[in-house]
C-alpha cells in the first residue's frame, strides 16, 4: 500500500518573504561546475553497476 505524501505547508509573513529572498539568489559558476561533476560522478557509478 503506497504511503501518502503530508500537505506542503502554506507560508505567511516573513517565512514566504524570506523564500522570496532566497530563489533570488542564483547559482555561482563554481556552483554549477561542482553540480556537473556530482552527477558526473553518480552516472558513472550506475555505470559500472
Amino acid at each position: 500500500m503506497a504511503t501518502q505524501m503530508a500537505a506542503t505547508p502554506t507560508l505567511d509573513g516573513r517565512d514566504a518573504e524570506r523564500l522570496l529572498e532566497s530563489l533570488k539568489i542564483k547559482p555561482t559558476a563554481r556552483s554549477k561546475a561542482n553540480a556537473k561533476k556530482l552527477a558526473q560522478y553518480f552516472e558513472d557509478k550506475e555505470k559500472r553497476n
